[in-house]
């Protein structure tokens, strides 16, 4: 079997495709079941890793019949394709519906390419004012679509601003207010932990030190207080973009890089190079090992993002995470960079707790670690739940 390499999204598919709209049928115009398997089996044992069907292929019945078939199959062995109907689409919620029972049918959790089923002019201008193409994308990002189109060079109007959107510019820039509601969340950081500081003068110095958790909290709050006064009526239009928005944090990254380098001391590094590069090494290996398993088992769709960004998350900062994602999803279209964000909510659960472990740990050492043991337990007990719940209910 000769194959094609996809070079915009690393895929690589069998020159030879098989479709699934003219299966064997029985005298009722139903699929031959056992026939048409046979025929699955045949093509994939030669080679044929590209399979397309579609909504409404042989009466609505090709996909579920194709979900039953590639069950038996290695989800990675093989390329799904199948179509949105859009002639039956007359509104957002009914391409929702339809994708969804897609996914239900061919009981999978995404599929590689999807495609939009009789396209021309008209009909695609109609998906776009339902909002079908903008939310089809979101389903790319989520990792439910896998395979896409190389996307144009040129951005498109609806990705940089919104009609809902304040003016790109008026009596103050766009770009000023972005700036504008950065510094605010900085600044409610700032005085949050100065006033914790206060009340914990002998944590001050590690309080600071989880200034990104409560970043994080803050820039939240700032989000929400614009969302309700949007509600409320108070504010007309949109303030935020998060076209501006990802601009800015990219170029605060590429900063935030130039100045960790620029903050190493060397003479510390000359004084302790010795413990500095076992703890290195053996904090390198442990949590490269751990969180490789983690992302495998509960970000299969994702892996390697994922993991890349827990593991410059926990050897560094959040910032180092977001560094190593870049390097494989600069426009962070896998989920891993929002589940960084918003882990850190049960981060400062667990959080403050160690917080007041870095006190603790030099006058008690061996109660601290018997401490992190069970915090460590338990946070594996809480990640892999679905998993070691699932397997007892099965066992019983």
């Amino acid at each position: 079997m000769e194959y094609r390499n996809w070079s915009q999204n690393g895929a690589r598919t069998s020159l030879l495709g098989f479709g699934c709209m003219r299966f064997p049928t029985k005298a009722d115009g139903s699929i031959d079941e056992p026939r048409a398997e046979a025929l699955l089996n045949t093509a994939k044992a030669a080679g044929v890793n590209y399979f397309d069907t579609a909504y409404p292929y042989h009466n609505g019945q090709s996909e579920p019949f194709v979900g039953r078939v590639i069950a038996k199959w290695d989800r990675s062995s093989f390329y799904l394709a199948t179509k949105m109907p859009l002639w039956t689409c007359k509104s957002l919620a009914d391409a929702q519906r339809i994708f969804e029972e897609q996914l239900q049918r061919l009981g999978v959790e995404y599929i590689d390419f999807y495609l939009l089923h009789s396209l021309h002019k008209a009909r695609y201008e109609q998906a776009k004012e339902l909002g079908i193409v903008d939310w089809l994308w979101e389903q790319k990002k989520l990792g439910r679509i896998k395979i896409t189109h190389p996307e144009e060079k040129a951005l498109r109007s609806e990705q940089i601003q919104s009609d809902d959107e304040i003016p790109m510019q008026e009596s103050i820039d766009k770009l000023t207010i972005q700036i504008a509601l950065i510094a605010v969340a900085y600044l409610l950081a700032y005085l949050l932990m100065v006033a914790l500081g206060e009340l914990l003068p002998s944590m001050k110095s590690v309080i600071f030190g989880f200034n990104f958790l409560l970043g994080v909290l803050t820039a939240t709050l700032v989000k929400l207080v614009m969302g309700w006064l949007k509600k409320k009526g108070v504010i007309k239009k949109e303030y935020t973009n998060s076209f501006l928005m990802t601009r800015a944090s990219n170029f605060f990254f590429d900063i935030m890089v130039v100045a960790g380098i620029a903050a190493i001391r060397f003479s510390v590094l000359k004084d302790y190079w010795g413990i500095i590069l076992i703890m290195g090494v053996v904090g390198l290996v442990i949590t490269y090992v751990y969180n490789y398993i983690v992302a495998k088992k509960l970000f299969p769709e994702y892996t390697e993002e994922q993991f890349l960004t827990m593991y410059g998350m926990l050897t560094g900062t959040a910032s180092t995470g977001v560094i190593l994602l870049r390097e494989i999803d600069g426009e962070f279209k896998t989920p891993a960079l929002d589940n960084m964000v918003y882990q850190n909510f049960p981060a400062i659960v667990f959080g403050f707790p160690m917080m007041l472990l870095a006190t603790f740990a030099p006058v008690k050492p061996v109660l601290t670690l018997l401490i992190l043991i069970v915090f460590f337990a338990a946070m594996n007990v809480i990640l892999f739940r679905s998993l070691i719940f699932r397997r007892k209910s099965k066992n019983k």
